[in-house]
């Protein structure tokens, strides 16, 4: 249920429009708050642990899982350089974090700094 009183934290977060006016157009602005939710959001996180299970599961070593997920989130093949970058992100993390979790939490890191990323949340 809307409430219309009480405008909720999300929509004024992400320039949600008034629910006690009409409004013809809305506002856009980017926030580093908007960032930070949703680095911190309990969804983000879920999803990012379920996309990195899949991707894990569906290749074999880390570059081709990399492509993978470039394939499934941005619809194009990921370019060397990108493969690069990631690997060399995964193999940071997992040192870091440590343990059998290692390179589970690294992947999950990884599928984060995707969904946050700015081809992913905009379109062209």
């Amino acid at each position: 249920m809307q409430q219309r009183f009480q405008r909720h934290p999300f929509f004024g977060l992400f320039d949600g429009a008034d629910t006690n006016a009409s409004t013809d157009r809305r506002l856009t602005s980017t926030t580093p708050l908007q960032a930070l939710y949703l680095m911190n959001d309990p969804l983000v996180h879920a999803q990012a642990k379920r996309f990195a299970a899949r991707v894990r599961a569906e290749a074999d070593d880390d570059a081709g899982r990399v492509g993978r997920a470039y394939l499934l989130l941005f619809a194009r093949p990921a370019i060397s350089e990108e493969v690069a970058a990631a690997t060399g992100y995964l193999a940071a993390v997992a040192k870091k974090a440590g343990g059998e979790r290692a390179s589970e939490a690294a992947w999950e890191s990884l599928a984060r700094a995707l969904f946050l990323s700015n081809e992913f949340v905009y379109l062209d």
